[in-house]
C-alpha cells in the first residue's frame, strides 16, 4: 500500500464557535501529495475532491470510532520504519501534517497506520467503501490551531518499580525554559528524586524538583499527603544551596496532612504484620491516606482554623489510641502546639489548588507533572498489596491535579532504568541473589533516596515495562543509567514469565502484563524467559550523540523500543545533568 492508495474524508464537527472552515487551510497545505480530499465542518466545506487513489477493504465501527474519538491521543511514535509523519489529535488525523499544532506529533508509516487503527478497532475488514475511501467523524474541541500546544501537558511516570531517575529528565525538561508550572499530583515524603545541578546534588522527596528552574513556580497537588516539618525542611536545605524558594513553591489547600502521629501508627502496623510486612518507608504515608479514605483525615485548608483543627486531630488521636492502646506513645498536644507555629509559617504557601491549575491553563502555559514512585507500586495496577497508598499512574494526575483538562496531556513520558531494582518486599522476578545483583547495586550506589535502604537488583524486566505501558500509554521513554551497564559482557532481558499455578498446577505466559496473583510470580512459581545480548564493554559516560554509543549498546536501545513498542527519546549516561543522549 502506498500514501496515494490512502483517501480521507473528514467531517469535522465543532463544540462551539472558534473553529470555522479557514482553520482547516493549514491542514489541506501541509498534507503530502495533497491527500485529505475533504474536510468538512458544520460551516461549511473545503477541498471536496472525490477522486480516489485505490480501493481499500476497509469500514469504520461505529461504536468502535466513537471509542476512538473519546481517546484520541492514540501512541504511534517508532512504531513504523517507512516514516511518514502524520497526526493523531483530537479532531484530527491526516498522512501529512507536521507544525499544525505547532510540532511534530507521531511519526508512522501508512501501513502502520492502518495496521494500529486495526489494532484499536477503529477499522474491520470488510467490503470496500464507496469509492475507495475512509470515511470518519472527529469531534474537536473548540481551540483554534497551535492552542493546545501551548497549553499542553506533560506527565513524567516511572515505568517500574520506583527510583527510575524521573528528576533527571525532570530536570532536563525544566531547563528549556517553556514549563511555567510544575506539579507533584500524588504521595508524600516517601517519594525522592535526587538531582546534580553544577555539583550540588539536591534531594528532593514532597517538594516538586522544579524549583531548581528558575522561572517555575511548583505546585504540591491536592492527591498528595504532605508532612509539614518536612516541607520546610526541604526549602531550607534547597535555600542553603542558593535556590531562591520565595514566592515558587505552593500547597493545595486540599491536600492532607501527615502527622507524627501517622508515621507512629504505620510503625506499629508493619510491626503486627510481621512476616507478611509490606516493607514500608515508615513515614505514615498509609495510615493518612486510610484516614482519607475513611473520611476521618484532615486537609491542609483546616490548619487555618485552630479550633476545628485542634479537635479533629485530637479526635483521630483518640481512634488511634483506642486501637492500639499504650503500644502508641503519642502526645497530641505536642503536636497541636508544633501547628500553632506552622500555622503562621504555612499560611502564604496554601493556595486553591483547583484555581491555581485552572489559570494555569486558562494562560496557556505548559506545565509539568511529576508522578512519584512508580505504576508497579500503584494501589490499583501495582503488585497489592505490596505497593503505596495512592494512584501513581496516568490516573493519578487527574485525580491529584484536579482541574486538568484531558485532551492537554499530550505528552507521557515513562521512565525506565536499564535494569531492574526494588525496595523493600514484593515480588521482583529478574532479581539476582548473586554477582550480578551485587554488582549492579554496587555500580549502581542502588540505595534509597528517601530511607537509605539497599535495592534488590537484576537485569531489565521488560514485562512490567509493557504492563505499565499498557496503562499509562507512554508516548516516549527515557531510559536511565544506561552506564552501570559498561563492564557487563553478556546482558539478559527479561520478555516473558511462565507461571504455573500453585494450587492447580495449571501453566499461565504472561508478557504484556502481571499477574494480579502474586503467588504466580514466586521464583518456585515463576520460570523468566530471556534474551541474551552482548555488552558493550566500553565507558559511554561521555557519549553525548546517539552515533558516540557503541553498536551493542544501541542495540539494547533498539530493542527495548521494539519490544515495548515506544521510542526512546532520551538517554541517561551518567548522574549529571549533562550526562544525557536526545535523540531526534
Amino acid at each position: 500500500m502506498s500514501a496515494e492508495d490512502l483517501i480521507w474524508h473528514f467531517k469535522v464537527n465543532t463544540v462551539g464557535p472558534f473553529l470555522t472552515t479557514k482553520h482547516f487551510m493549514p491542514l489541506l497545505e501541509k498534507c503530502e501529495r495533497g491527500k485529505v480530499i475533504n474536510i468538512s465542518s458544520d460551516m461549511g466545506s473545503i477541498g471536496a475532491d472525490n477522486t480516489t487513489g485505490g480501493n481499500l477493504p476497509y469500514r469504520i465501527s461505529k461504536t468502535a470510532l466513537n471509542q476512538f474519538t473519546r481517546t484520541a491521543a492514540v501512541d504511534l511514535e517508532g512504531l513504523g520504519k517507512n516514516v511518514k509523519t502524520i497526526a493523531v489529535h483530537p479532531g484530527f488525523l491526516a498522512t501529512k501534517m507536521t507544525g499544525f499544532y505547532g510540532e511534530d506529533r507521531m511519526e508512522t508509516s501508512v501501513e502502520g497506520l492502518v495496521s494500529i487503527l486495526e489494532h484499536f478497532g477503529v477499522l474491520e475488514k470488510g467490503s470496500n467503501l464507496p469509492n475507495g475511501g475512509i470515511t470518519a467523524t472527529f469531534t474537536t474541541r473548540q481551540f483554534p490551531p497551535g492552542i493546545c500546544s501551548k497549553m499542553s501537558v506533560t506527565v513524567v511516570l516511572g515505568s517500574q518499580l520506583g527510583d527510575e531517575g524521573k528528576g533527571k529528565i525532570v530536570d532536563t525538561l525544566l531547563s528549556s525554559g517553556d514549563f511555567k508550572l510544575s506539579a507533584r499530583c500524588a504521595g508524600g515524603h516517601n517519594a525522592g528524586h535526587t538531582l546534580v545541578v553544577n555539583g550540588k546534588s539536591f534531594d528532593f522527596h514532597i517538594v516538586p524538583s522544579g524549583l531548581v528552574s528558575p522561572h517555575t513556580k511548583n505546585l504540591i497537588g491536592n492527591g498528595t499527603v504532605v508532612h509539614i516539618p518536612q516541607f520546610f525542611k526541604e526549602l531550607k536545605n534547597i535555600q542553603e544551596k542558593g535556590i531562591d524558594s520565595n514566592g515558587r513553591v505552593f500547597i493545595s489547600d486540599r491536600a492532607h496532612v501527615l502527622f507524627e502521629l501517622h508515621k507512629l501508627v504505620d510503625g506499629l502496623r508493619e510491626k503486627a504484620l510481621g512476616d507478611l510486612k509490606i516493607g514500608t518507608t515508615g513515614n505514615g504515608i498509609g495510615p493518612c491516606y486510610s484516614d482519607k479514605a475513611s473520611r476521618i483525615g484532615i486537609r491542609v485548608s483546616e490548619i487555618m482554623d485552630k479550633a476545628y483543627f485542634d479537635h479533629r486531630l485530637r479526635a483521630l488521636a483518640k481512634k488511634y489510641t483506642d486501637e492500639f492502646g499504650e503500644l502508641l506513645q503519642y502526645d497530641v498536644e505536642k503536636e497541636i502546639e508544633a501547628f500553632d507555629e506552622y500555622r503562621v509559617s504555612l499560611k502564604p504557601y496554601v493556595v486553591d489548588g483547583v484555581h491555581t491549575i485552572c489559570q494555569a491553563q486558562d494562560s496557556k502555559q505548559k506545565i509539568l507533572v511529576e508522578a512519584a514512585n512508580a505504576l508497579c507500586l500503584d494501589v490499583d495496577a501495582g503488585t497489592y498489596p505490596f505497593v503505596t497508598s495512592s494512584n501513581t499512574g496516568l490516573a493519578g494526575v487527574f485525580s491529584g491535579l484536579l482541574g486538568i483538562r484531558p485532551e492537554t496531556v499530550t505528552s507521557r513520558i515513562g521512565v525506565v532504568k536499564a535494569y531492574s531494582t526494588r525496595v523493600g518486599a514484593g515480588p521482583s522476578p529478574t532479581e539476582d541473589f548473586g554477582a550480578v545483583g551485587n554488582k549492579l547495586q554496587e555500580i549502581g550506589h542502588e540505595f534509597g533516596t528517601t530511607t537509605g535502604r539497599r535495592r534488590r537488583c537484576g537485569f531489565l524486566d521488560l514485562v512490567l515495562v509493557r504492563h505499565t505501558h499498557a496503562i499509562n500509554h507512554y508516548t516516549l521513554l527515557n531510559l536511565n543509567k544506561l552506564d552501570v551497564l559498561d563492564t557487563f559482557p553478556t546482558l539478559k532481558v527479561a520478555t516473558a514469565y511462565h507461571c504455573t499455578d500453585p494450587a492447580t498446577g495449571a501453566v499461565s505466559t504472561w508478557r504484556d502484563h502481571l499477574p494480579a496473583d502474586l503467588k504466580l510470580m514466586e521464583p518456585e512459581n515463576c520460570q523468566v524467559e530471556w534474551v541474551e545480548m552482548k555488552g558493550w564493554e566500553k565507558d559511554i559516560s561521555k557519549a553525548r550523540r546517539w552515533e558516540d554509543l557503541p553498536q551493542e549498546a544501541r542495540d539494547y536501545v533498539e530493542f527495548i523500543e521494539k519490544e515495548v513498542g515506544v521510542k526512546v527519546k532520551w538517554i541517561g549516561v551518567g548522574p549529571g545533568r549533562e550526562a544525557i543522549i536526545v535523540r531526534d
